[in-house]
């Protein structure tokens, strides 16, 4: 926020308090991202104020009085770092910081001195005569900030954002849970209407109360898939200008008053996502000829600048091969957790949408959902590491059980059961193995579910029992879009015969699924404690409204 001084000697000790007239201070309006190599957080400059501006973490404490006070020395000097729009960079806390608790992200617009004093917007009255239009901008260090200023601008921040002001805070890292591990994860955000926002945002809002921040954080939050609609008005209200459909559904999500200004910024240190259909278009696929058309291009370019903080493009800047055309940007990807001396947790989040190959009759028995490059780092992945960790597999497309129409038309549908080779490869690798803690878990079918599934080759014994659950919608307003528990075989069993190790061998399935009635919206948690006897683990349904199910 920004303020304006008086020359009066009445206002001259309040004048003293307030911030350099000739900067804009803000929190910015879409929040931070997170950086997934390496510690930090990452900010850009925000096209509503400026083209660039200057971003710093500001180390902050408690006082006595439950305010806040910047935790640092009265001489410091703050190094700023330049921000630009749609270009996030890495802001670190500063060395200054003594005893911080918290940091808080602030971004700095230098005001443009040959431009009137309206030139951001809100300004604050005052008494006397201001001293606009300002000079050129002579300050001998712009891209250093001292302790005065930031207490001032803090103080005006805090006023303008009230009781919001503390979930706009970060912590320092925390060490990680020694007794046990909470994924949560959720998909489908339908966006907000005239009339539903707070509807709309009741999951997000469940989500920021049970999750505050600081030690109280689940261990990933992971969002699978229709974060955003970029279709959602099917066609019926096309956007003035293109980049409008890539762009204002994100600003929609993030913005102070979407459903993502609900959680806390702590909360996006442990945020993860992967895109489905509706990042691109309702039922996205590839076509024919493997082209990859205009909307697939704007809507993952999209994905990796809104959720993952990345440059704008669907292409690998990597060297391509020789003769070839560029590489795709990989969107999968894989972390993991381990505690010295004990079992940890490894997570691959699968991209079920953009990598899966087209389709048609005569190639729907071997297409692959996951793409060919993909299919072999979750094949690889599976079978490296510690064989008594935790692996929890996302992906937005479900697993299991089937659905009972199409079930033996596989070109009809959209999830794993519609590539029958990339399902039955995944259950032979599973039980040719004999896998433990195996966990999947997905979105998109709006309605919560658990399976848990077991598959067998009886002619050599071997067998893998693992689960499957999936999260309900985070807001899904339209019954007609949502689906049902009769729409799925929910006592299920089924064979299946795959070549493996030259021979073509015969798998039973058997799958038993619980649909819990707690609620048609909200998130899934996924609890995790090691036990003697392998993992102990429980699958809670929260619902919008702050309750909860236990899903299996």
């Amino acid at each position: 926020m920004r303020s304006e001084t008086s020359s009066s000697a009445s206002t001259s000790s309040w004048r003293r308090a307030m911030p350099n007239p000739k900067y804009l201070w803000q929190i910015p309006l879409h929040g931070l991202a997170r950086t997934m190599k390496g510690p930090g957080w990452m900010a850009a400059s925000e096209r509503e104020f400026g083209d660039t501006a200057w971003g710093l973490l500001a180390p902050l404490r408690k006082t006595p009085d439950a305010g806040w006070e910047v935790a640092a020395p009265e001489d410091s000097q703050f190094d700023l770092t330049l921000l630009a729009i749609d270009e996030p960079r890495t802001l670190q806390p500063p060395p200054q910081a003594l005893q911080a608790t918290h940091y808080l992200c602030m971004l700095r617009y230098d005001y443009p001195f040959d431009r009137p004093g309206a030139t951001f917007g809100v300004r604050r009255r005052v008494e006397g005569p201001s001293s606009w239009p300002l000079a050129a901008d002579d300050d001998a260090v712009p891209h250093k900030v001292g302790v005065a200023e930031l207490r001032s601008a803090l103080d005006l921040l805090r006023s303008h954002y009230g009781q919001d002001f503390e979930r706009q805070l970060v912590t320092p890292e925390v060490p990680p849970a020694q007794d046990g591990y909470c994924f949560a994860f959720g998909s489908c955000q339908f966006p907000a209407g005239m009339m539903d926002r707070e509807l709309a945002n009741a999951s997000y809002r469940a989500l920021g109360e049970r999750f505050p921040g600081g030690a109280k954080l689940p261990t990933r939050l992971l969002l699978l898939g229709d974060q955003v609609y970029t279709d959602a008005t099917y066609g019926l209200l096309d956007p003035v200008r293109l980049d409008d459909r890539y762009r204002a559904p994100y600003e929609a999500l993030t913005a102070r008053d979407g459903p993502l200004g609900q959680l806390p910024q702590d909360v996006l240190r442990v945020l993860r996502r992967t895109p489905d259909d509706h990042e691109i278009q309702d039922d996205w696929e590839p076509g024919r000829s493997g082209a990859l058309d205009g909307k697939y291009r704007r809507g993952v370019a999209a994905y990796w600048r809104y959720q993952r903080g990345e440059k704008e493009t669907f292409l690998d800047e990597a060297p391509a091969a020789a003769g070839g055309p560029p590489a795709l940007k990989r969107i999968w990807f894989t972390e993991e957790e381990r505690p010295q001396a004990r079992p940890g947790w490894r997570l691959f989040m699968a991209d079920s949408r953009t990598a899966r190959q087209f389709r048609d009759e005569k190639t729907v028995r071997s297409a692959l959902i996951l793409g060919e490059d993909q299919t072999v780092d979750l094949m690889r992945w599976l079978l490296g590491g510690p064989r008594d960790d935790l692996k929890v597999v996302t992906s937005a497309a479900m697993l299991l059980p089937r659905t009972r129409e199409h079930v033996d038309e596989p070109l009809h549908l959209d999830n794993w059961q519609g590539y029958p080779a990339s399902l039955y490869s995944l259950l032979v690798l599973l039980c040719e193995n004999e896998m433990r803690n195996v966990v999947f878990l997905s979105g998109d079918a709006h309605l919560a579910c658990s399976a848990t599934i077991t598959v067998t080759h009886p002619a050599s014994g071997k067998s893998c029992t693992f689960h499957s659950h999936h999260a309900p919608p985070l807001y899904a307003p339209y019954p007609f879009a949502n689906a049902s528990r009769h729409d799925f075989l929910r006592q299920d069993t089924f064979d299946f015969e795959w070549e493996h190790e030259g021979s073509v061998r015969y798998y039973r399935c058997t799958v038993d699924a619980q649909f819990p009635d707690a609620t048609r919206q909200g998130y899934g948690l996924l609890h995790a404690a090691p036990g003697t006897a392998g993992w102990d683990l429980r699958y809670e349904v929260a619902s919008s409204a702050g309750d909860s199910a236990a899903g299996g």
